[in-house]
């Protein structure tokens, strides 16, 4: 595949994802459909199950690409900090501030995590866990 091709690739697979995130945080997570996040997403049915395979998956992928933007606005918020205190308001503010910033994807982490697929790959979730507390301490 040629990096022409990689980037419409990406660019399709993104466009997908914050689809998927707005029709949720719109309509809700289990009343988004395929069909919701087709027409937001310009993407055709068969992008969609070619690149995710199935709503839940597509879920899934939603969730651990969300909780790898806020981990890495903590991370970014700690970096640097010399002391118990500083680190402790990096996490605070980079936590919070991250929230507030990004309002629906806060509320899809929030609600998403209390919902069988999440807890069905729980494992995709725990090893992104695990690299941002090795990269946290």
């Amino acid at each position: 595949m040629s990096t022409r091709q990689q980037q419409a690739t990406e660019r399709r697979r993104r466009a997908i994802l914050d689809a998927t995130l707005m029709c949720c945080h719109e309509l809700g997570i289990a009343e988004t459909t395929i069909g919701d996040i087709k027409k937001r997403s310009g993407a055709s049915i068969g992008s969609i199950y070619h690149h995710f395979g199935a709503k839940e998956p597509l879920l899934v992928a939603l969730y651990v690409d969300v909780l790898q933007g806020y981990h890495g606005a903590v991370l970014e918020a700690v970096r640097g900090a010399t002391t118990a205190r500083a680190f402790v308001d990096g996490l605070v503010h980079g936590s919070l501030g991250w929230a507030a910033a990004h309002r629906p994807h806060a509320r899809f982490l929030h609600t998403a995590r209390r919902t069988e697929f999440v807890r069905s790959d729980e494992a995709e979730v725990r090893e992104e866990n695990k690299v941002f507390y090795k990269a946290l301490w």
